[in-house]
C-alpha cells in the first residue's frame, strides 16, 4: 500500500502539460505514492488517451474516467474515495495498535488521516 495518495482533478488540459504534471510526480525521488487521476469528462480524446497510456506505463497510476462532468468537488470526492477506500484497512489497524500501544503519534496520525486532511501512513 503506498504512503501517499495525490489526487488529481483532470479536465481538458493542453496534453503537454498533462503529460509534464504527470512527469513531474514520476521524476520524485521518493517512489512509495499513487496517483490517482480523475478525467472529469473531458471532450478531447487525446486527454484519456494520454490518461491511459501512462496508466498502462506504471502501475502506480490509477485512472478514473467520469461518465458526466461533475466539476472539480466531484472528481475530487472520487479520487479522495477512491484512495480512502485503498487505504481503510490501514486507517482500522493503525487505530488499534495507536490504542494497544498508547501512541499519541499514531493516533495523531489516524485522526488526521480520518478528517481526509491528508493522506498519508505511518508505517511503525
Amino acid at each position: 500500500m503506498p504512503r501517499f495518495s495525490i489526487v488529481t482533478p483532470v479536465y481538458n488540459p493542453p496534453v503537454d502539460v498533462l503529460d509534464a504534471t504527470i512527469g513531474s510526480v514520476l521524476d520524485q525521488q521518493f517512489t512509495d505514492w499513487e496517483l490517482i487521476l480523475v478525467d472529469d469528462c473531458s471532450p478531447d480524446p487525446a486527454v484519456r488517451e494520454t490518461l491511459r497510456r501512462h496508466a498502462a506505463a506504471d502501475p502506480r497510476i490509477t485512472v478514473i474516467e467520469r461518465e458526466t462532468n461533475g466539476h472539480i468537488v466531484a472528481a475530487s470526492n472520487d479520487g479522495i474515495e477512491r484512495a480512502w477506500t485503498v487505504s481503510l484497512g490501514w486507517y482500522e489497524r493503525t487505530l488499534a495498535v495507536a490504542m494497544r500501544r498508547k501512541s499519541a503519534t499514531l493516533l495523531l496520525s489516524a485522526a488526521i488521516f480520518a478528517g481526509t486532511i491528508v493522506l498519508f501512513r505511518v508505517v511503525p
